[in-house]
């Protein structure tokens, strides 16, 4: 099953293709809009980003929803990413905005989760500030790069999966199977 893929090519409007899949950190950038279908494999953090975070020094991310832990280990995913392409010579600066768990109790959970990873993302060089925003809404990201990203689900596109520690899906994001979602790529023009 393949990827369906709408481009935008300079005045020539937009262009349907399809593509099977990407290699990541090895593939080039291109501004556009990419409609992934519900159940499709093959998905994964570094196809849908390192290309556009290639050297970047500064993150912003806008999900209101990390507060679980599966959305805690989507976060720390998509870090890990971050921290492949960063620019190695440099600290990279990644402010979350996200929305503070409504209850008090679970807000203490979410508090510990965010902490956890804002010290292991610090030993790969990233510092995270996380910034409770009640008025979170959209889901999108920014880099120095230049680019800004529209995330349609945010950054939980998986589906849920069984089998554990001995599940290829958990160890390879390529095995899971993803929720329909949109993402679109623009130039960011700040």
């Amino acid at each position: 099953m393949g990827k369906r893929v709408l481009e935008t090519s300079g005045d020539h409007g937009v262009q349907g293709s399809l593509h099977r899949y990407g290699s990541g950190r090895h593939s080039v950038a291109f501004p556009g809009y990419r409609i992934f279908d519900e159940g499709q494999t093959g998905v994964t953090f570094d196809l849908l980003f390192a290309s556009y975070l290639r050297g970047c020094t500064d993150v912003e991310l806008h999900d209101p929803f990390i507060s679980y832990s599966y959305q805690g280990r989507n976060l720390v995913e998509f870090m890990a990413v971050v921290a492949l392409v960063k620019n190695p010579e440099k600290r990279c600066r990644f402010r979350l905005f996200t929305l503070r768990a409504k209850k008090n109790e679970h807000h203490e959970i979410q508090v510990r989760m965010l902490d956890k990873i804002t010290e292991n993302a610090a030993e790969q060089g990233i510092d995270l500030d996380v910034i409770f925003d009640s008025r979170a809404h959209d889901r999108w990201l920014r880099a120095d790069t230049g680019w800004l990203i529209f995330l349609g689900r945010g950054l939980d596109i998986y589906h849920n999966f069984e089998g554990g520690h001995y599940a290829f899906p958990t160890s390879r994001q390529e095995f899971r199977k993803v929720r329909g979602f949109s993402i679109a790529y623009s130039l960011d023009k700040k």
